[in-house]
């Protein structure tokens, strides 16, 4: 479980905006990653440089793009197959892009409705007051002008709609994919398996949830506990609603106990080796927006 925040570090921009329509080619991108650092008890932050990132082709044109690996209309990088793919122990992973929407710098708060052109439901602020930078959003359908988009607050699965206007769009192929009864964590690219590892997940009083979230925001932490890097997630306990001044939300995170690998120690987070997690911002610079599925 992460705790509370710490402040506003490092902000990469995209190198590229995503093409719209969403029909036309575009070049490869570079997507946005955010470094903040977490706090147990407040500690003074440190710089954590991380990598750009290349992404994906996005999904193809028409009024509607069912996207973020969730709809068979989605593409992924050019050169490479959209089909879903399997990989051993891990059955079928879908090999679709994925489309992020970040929240353009400025704006005070990102409205999201109910329906496009509907009645506003809700106003979540920008930065979030959280971690103090841009909400991000994984985008699962468009329309002209508007984005349906995985939220990320309680209860965990919430979407609704926003503004095109109030974001600027990125893609990648990236998937991950985690075990519970396994103990396992994978990582896909365009439906093939890039990096495959133990894990620690949450113990039975304080289980992992099942379901899919994404990659929110990217921690350097000041406390060992959570190890080189973490990801903040956009999903949440079900059962823990409170830890050390944060909301419960989950986590992929390193560790200071290399033993607690491949067990259920956590509070609901995932726990890598910190190889593991350096690895996957250093080498291969994930970006903000992955899937994350958690399976059973």
């Amino acid at each position: 479980m992460l705790r509370a925040p710490g402040r506003y570090l490092l902000a990469m921009p995209n190198r590229a905006p995503l093409a719209r329509p969403l029909g036309r080619a575009v070049r490869m991108l570079a997507g946005l990653v955010v470094v903040v650092t977490a706090a147990c008890s407040y500690q003074p932050p440190r710089l954590a440089s991380a990598p750009p990132v290349t992404t994906a082709a996005p999904a193809a044109g028409g009024s509607t793009a069912p996207a973020a690996g969730l709809g068979p209309t989605s593409t992924s990088a050019p050169g490479t197959s959209a089909a879903p793919a399997t990989a051993a122990g891990w059955g079928v992973v879908d090999g679709a892009g994925t489309i992020v929407a970040t929240a353009r710098s400025g704006l005070s708060g990102i409205a999201v409705f109910g329906s496009p052109g509907g009645s506003r439901v809700r106003t979540l602020e920008n930065p979030s007051a959280e971690y103090g930078v841009n909400q991000v959003f994984v985008v699962t359908e468009r329309q002209p002008g508007w984005l349906k988009v995985m939220l990320p607050v309680r209860p965990n699965g919430t979407t609704g709609w926003i503004r095109e206007s109030d974001v600027t769009l990125a893609a990648h192929d990236y998937r991950i994919v985690v075990s519970l009864s396994g103990h396992r964590f994978a990582l896909f690219r365009a439906g093939r398996l890039v990096l495959e590892a133990p894990a620690g997940i949450g113990r039975s009083d304080r289980p992992t949830p099942g379901g899919t979230y994404y990659t929110w925001v990217l921690l350097d932490p000041t406390q060992d506990i959570y190890g080189a890097y973490a990801y903040g997630l956009s999903g949440f306990s079900d059962v823990v609603t409170s830890f050390n001044g944060g909301p419960g939300r989950l986590g992929i995170h390193g560790t200071n106990d290399p033993s607690s690998i491949g067990r259920d120690v956590s509070s609901g987070c995932i726990r890598l080796s910190n190889e593991t997690v350096t690895r996957l911002v250093r080498s291969i610079g994930l970006p903000l927006g992955v899937p994350v599925e958690v399976r059973a």
